[in-house]
């Protein structure tokens, strides 16, 4: 459930420590008097380190970068210089030798079985001096004529598909040879074949799980080789994800193998013990198909451009460009644009770019998007009309009004009714000053739409319909996001190929996964929990901790890469699939991962044993052990004066910086927005949140301060007064929009009162989105049916019983 009554005094340990057992709790008290507040201290001189012996520039770019420069002085010397510095960059993945040292296990060792199975098939002849012919005529013959059903044809391809290990000379040499035969198996049509014996040993592995109370069918020549299957599967994905042709041979695999990983996850759900399967592989390798399939950050970028063309929107500009390009929301200019209409009646600024039915309050989508001008808040009510003295007009603002001595003055005494229109004329020659007319076109100018938002407001305009009956039935191909929709832009639209493929991979994976998401999101966030739930108090092995991070790795990126890509097909298969991570309360999970763990600790631990990683052993069956090079990172310790560390790390934990920046990347997608949601966040301890601010890196700290920047304006006057720091760090490192009425001016009563139905409203409008997408108009929805039917149809059903 989402909505909430009443509030509850919960304590960190009743809050964080047990997940499962939490309960639901009310609004958090939003009483902006709330606490003591002590008085303002005298302000100083200096606002902005800017020297004020310079000469200030009348030019407004100039003094612009002078500004920025002085800002990011103050950004670097208030946070890099007093905290370890960690020059971590954020990727896709990691390196191939690390994600193929995570697939295998401390205690696997099968090195050894598949080089003597290679062996006694090959001969004594050496494979790197074997011309290509012979080697794929060899791969051939393994996997003809039933070959793939030998445990040592199996064995073979496993050794081929590592690199045939025997035979390297370094690391660098074992990763061109490994991706060197994983192209020979996929030319010689491997992937199929292997994809088909993977399929049905991992059906009865499932169904094996899944009965408990009976014997146990699944012995350990099936694990070996479901295991085996599994490896080359994944170092062919691995190695081939980037090249375009072996994405397509992936995604058009039967069945699909995306949506065949993901319904294999939700299975999972009825399993009483989930170590009897390999959970962490199946994470991995759905994972690793999440990139082949759609893609990687750059195929990404390229797909959101052909978005944007798509539906007539312009080029977005270079990201530098756009760091210093301070934008704003159709929305939001829509608000400011009543805001200059109220003060300046005669003015007409630049159109609202919001369709015309926007305002309509007659339907429950209304909430979804509500503009918030300044003449409409509540806090007018209560101020004076504004005097009115047009004969003698003041040419600044009046003079405050006398106060007695130990009087206490309200402070809407100094506050303006914005809800009134501006009386007094202007020094200019027209009736609207200047400033207000390039502030308008200024405002104008900035505004930035997206495909989402159109996205929105189509199926939003397709709902009214519906709510009104004037349709019986909307056709699900009109949700469908390859389709696109602008006014007179049909004909303009660019063609791409590749783009229209990975949005259709998209929509055909959403259709086959839709009925078991909830079941994927349950699985998902129960390895999640049990990856980040340690007592302190006990000691967990190098091993052990090495394997629950890789899962909080796999599981970590899964769902960020579903949100967005998902977003990038339609916002409403994001919102439906953010639904289901709040729903199964996916911030316990982020706030409990914060509280258990010292981030500055984690960052500087990593368990590895460069002895047990696979190029390690793999380098014991080659001659050239002594050239082999280093096999990977041994394990790191922090100091124990780790505090005490400054200036850049070199050695880290890259896995920990990926993981906690997918976790609070996908924490600030679920909740951005949506007032709900940001309300039951803010109420746990905000000073859990702030433990991942005491490791300094870029792109956390503007994760986690763009999070707390949505909590701001429903916490307390005491709350911001507390944290001026984290106000500051928000001003330095967030970036602003033209409307930011994030600390001050936001009309929270609003917010708040609105909050329920703007959740409402939003999962009303995935629902019909949802069932227009998977109702055939032969088919009729439950609620389209009178009562007559629906009482003989459940007549029938229970008969049947």
């Amino acid at each position: 459930m989402l909505w909430y009554s009443g509030r509850n005094t919960v304590t960190v340990p009743e809050l964080i420590m047990d997940l499962e057992d939490v309960v639901d709790r009310g609004f958090p008290v939003l009483d902006e008097t709330d606490g003591v507040v002590a008085e303002e201290a005298e302000p100083k001189d200096e606002y902005m380190a800017i020297d004020e012996t310079d000469e200030i520039d009348i030019e407004e770019g100039m003094f612009a970068e002078r500004v920025r420069r002085s800002l990011s002085r103050r950004k670097s010397s208030s946070a890099k210089e007093l905290l370890p510095h960690f020059p971590y960059c954020y990727r896709d993945t990691e390196s191939r030798q690390d994600e193929l040292n995570e697939w295998f296990d401390a205690y696997e060792d099968h090195l050894a079985d598949c080089k003597h199975a290679f062996e006694a098939q090959f001969g004594r002849s050496r494979w790197r001096t074997t011309d290509m012919g012979a080697r794929r005529d060899f791969v051939r013959s393994l996997l003809d004529d039933g070959g793939i059903n030998s445990d040592e044809n199996l064995h073979a391809l496993a050794y081929i598909a590592q690199g045939i290990y025997g035979e390297v000379w370094s690391v660098e040499d074992h990763m061109q040879r490994i991706t060197m035969n994983c192209k020979i198996l996929w030319q010689q049509g491997a992937l199929p074949i292997l994809y088909e014996q993977f399929c049905i040993l991992n059906d009865q592995k499932i169904d094996d799980c899944t009965q408990a109370h009976a014997g146990s069918s699944f012995n350990v020549a099936k694990d070996t080789r479901l295991s085996l299957l599994m490896t080359i599967i994944y170092f062919m994905i691995e190695c081939l994800r980037t090249n375009p042709d072996f994405s397509s041979h992936v995604a058009s695999l039967d069945p699909p193998i995306l949506p065949y990983l993901v319904s294999s996850t939700a299975q999972l759900r009825w399993v009483s013990s989930v170590d009897k399967y390999p959970t962490k592989r199946l994470l991995l390798l759905t994972w690793k198909c999440i990139l082949c399939v759609f893609g990687h950050s750059s195929r990404l970028r390229s797909v959101k451009r052909y978005m944007r063309r798509k539906f007539g929107l312009p080029e977005e500009h270079g990201k530098d460009h756009d760091n210093n390009v301070i934008t704003s929301s159709p929305l939001d200019y829509h608000a400011f644009r009543e805001d200059l209409i109220s003060r300046y009646p005669s003015y007409l600024p630049p159109p609202s770019g919001l369709p015309k039915i926007f305002d309509n309050d007659q339907t429950i989508s209304q909430f979804i998007q509500v503009p918030r001008p300044a003449h409409s808040q509540a806090s007018n009510a209560s101020l004076p009309p504004p005097a009115v003295h047009l004969a003698t007009p003041a040419p600044s603002p009046p003079a405050s009004p006398a106060i007695a001595a130990g009087q206490k003055v309200r402070k809407s005494v100094f506050m303006t009714n914005q809800a009134f229109p501006f009386l007094y004329p202007s020094e200019d020659k027209g009736v609207i000053p200047q400033s207000i007319i390039e502030a308008g076109e200024l405002f104008a100018s900035r505004v930035r739409n997206t495909p989402a938002i159109i996205q929105l407001w189509e199926e939003r305009d397709r709902f009214m319909k519906s709510e009104r009956g004037y349709v019986d039935h909307i056709d699900g191909s009109a949700t469908d996001a390859s389709n696109g929709s602008t006014d007179g832009n049909a004909n303009q639209k660019p063609k791409s190929e590749l783009n229209e493929t990975i949005l259709s991979r998209i929509e055909d994976f959403y259709k086959r996964t839709f009925p078991e998401l909830n079941s994927f999101v349950n699985v998902v966030l129960k390895v999640m929990l049990k990856s980040v739930s340690f007592d302190r108090d006990d000691y967990v092995g190098n091993e052990e901790l090495r394997a629950r991070e890789i899962n909080l790795k796999s599981t970590s990126a899964i769902c960020a890469l579903l949100l967005k890509w998902l977003k990038v097909n339609h916002v409403l298969k994001f919102e439906y699939f953010s639904a289901l991570l709040f729903d199964s309360r996916y911030y316990l999970l982020v706030y409990k991962f914060l509280y258990s763990h010292d981030p500055l600790e984690r960052a500087l631990t990593v368990p590895e044993v460069a002895e047990t990683t696979f190029c390690a052993k793999a380098a014991q069956y080659s001659p050239y052990t002594r050239d082999y090079g280093q096999c990977g990172k041994n394990g790191l310790t922090p100091p124990t004066n780790y505090y005490e560390l400054r200036g850049d790390v070199s050695e880290f934990s890259e896995r920990f910086f990926f993981s906690i920046i997918n976790m609070l990347k996908t924490l600030r997608a679920i909740i951005k927005g949506k007032t709900q949601r940001v309300i039951v966040v803010a109420e746990l301890p905000s000073e859990t949140l702030k433990t991942a601010l005491k490791v300094y890196h870029d792109d956390l700290w503007k994760v986690v301060l763009s999070i707390f920047k949505e909590q701001v304006p429903f916490n307390g006057r005491r709350w911001k007064y507390n944290n001026m720091d984290l106000v500051s760090a928000i001003y330095l490192h967030c970036k602003a929009k033209l409307r930011d009425d994030w600390l001050a001016g936001l009309d929270v009563a609003a917010e708040v009162d609105d909050a329920y139905d703007q959740e409402a409203a939003m999962r009303s409008l995935t629902k019909f989105y949802n069932d227009n997408l998977f109702y055939a108009p032969s088919r009729p929805m439950e609620s389209d049916m009178d009562f007559f039917t629906r009482e003989l149809r459940s007549l029938s059903l229970n008969s049947r019983q």
